[in-house]
């Protein structure tokens, strides 16, 4: 770390840290920060060699710092520390959503002077102790700067933030990322139904659809057809696998016809297949790793799950790859399901030179009863 050795953490390696001190690492940095410190890192007295330290207290989100103590800034989000030049302060926080965070304190010129280590788990708690000057600006979490930065403000001065009018590019809105939901194996597909955006819909590639609302995420899938897809993750020799649940979307008028389209990954079988084309006659079509399938499931009467027995096939693509699969699928507005299929890859697909796999879209008629 830069600045005052009162700090909690020390011992920085270069790959936490660039020219400037600004964060560089990746997350596995984060990762291996966090289990180097433990459950509870660098929270210890405020008191040093006699002189005791003014403490603040925050708990540190994506969302922002949020103030707990002292009262006055109890309850703001990112709140303003007032400082006294050459007094002792520590911040001490609270990890509250168990993502990778830190606090490092910026000089006028956005350089971290004093920065602890980076931790991720949630209900760590962690302590930074310096001594201020008027040259300290802000205080950030390096990690996610947008939404979590504070300034600092020193008695007798107006502000400590570099005015507005010297800046050349003027500081824009925050974005921030907040975690949601976890526990998926591979989530690849996220979609919100017609009619319903109080439901998002995650895709897991190992065959499951699941349902998040405003209760968190339902533990029981909404519809789960892991049963008809490749075996996903086990091919020979690859440690990743690109086949498997790979699109969804839903009819636009879902909430009456309880109708949704879904993109996957079937087992090779025998033509003919669900296509507009003759596969019989491909070359070394025995040698394909796999059909893309298009298919038309319907949801229960009450649309809270779907029924996997429901399923119609639209359409049936073999594929010469495991990987390079695309599947991304929308429905518009003239009842027409389109959907990407994979790519042409590989030595089987150009030997042949009758590769009926590509890089445009295919439309399927949905409008059926």
């Amino acid at each position: 770390m830069t600045g005052n050795p009162d700090a909690t953490d020390e011992g920085e390696s270069d790959e936490q840290k660039g020219e400037t001190g600004a964060y560089l690492g990746s997350r596995r940095t984060f990762l291996k920060a966090t289990a180097a410190t433990g459950t509870v890192v660098g929270v210890g007295a405020v008191v040093t060699a006699g002189q005791e330290r003014q403490e603040f207290r925050l708990g540190g989100e994506v969302a922002g710092w949020q103030g707990r103590a002292p009262s006055e800034i109890e309850g703001q989000t990112n709140p303003t520390l007032q400082l006294e030049e050459g007094q002792e302060y520590a911040i001490t926080w609270e990890n509250l959503d168990g993502l990778p965070h830190n606090v490092a304190i910026l000089n006028r010129e956005g350089e971290a002077v004093e920065r602890t280590e980076i931790i991720a788990e949630q209900g760590a708690t962690q302590t930074l102790q310096f001594t201020a000057s008027t040259n300290m600006a802000e205080y950030v979490c390096e990690v996610h700067p947008a939404s979590m930065r504070g300034n600092l403000r020193f008695e007798g001065a107006a502000t400590t933030q570099t005015d507005e009018a010297e800046r050349f590019m003027p500081r824009g809105a925050g974005v921030g990322v907040q975690r949601v939901a976890d526990g998926f194996v591979s989530p690849v597909g996220f979609e919100v139904p017609p009619g319903d955006s109080d439901r998002r819909f995650i895709l897991d590639q190992v065959g499951q659809i699941y349902v998040h609302d405003a209760d968190g995420l339902r533990e029981e899938p909404f519809m789960d057809i892991a049963d008809r897809l490749v075996d996903v993750g086990g091919r020979e020799g690859s440690d990743f696998d690109e086949r498997g649940l790979l699109g969804l979307t839903f009819h636009p008028d879902f909430q009456n016809n309880r109708r949704l389209f879904v993109r996957y990954s079937a087992p090779m079988g025998e033509p003919p297949f669900v296509s507009s084309a003759d596969w019989s006659e491909t070359p070394r079509l025995d040698e394909y790793d796999h059909v893309e399938v298009l298919s038309e499931f319907r949801a229960s009467e009450d649309l809270s799950r779907g029924v996997p027995d429901s399923e119609r096939r639209l359409l049936e693509m073999p594929s010469p790859q495991f990987n390079h699969n695309a599947g991304t699928s929308r429905s518009g507005r003239t009842a027409t399901s389109t959907c990407r299929p994979a790519t042409a890859a590989g030595p089987t697909t150009w030997d042949s030179g009758t590769s009926k796999t590509g890089t445009t879209a295919t439309r399927a008629a949905t409008d059926r009863t």
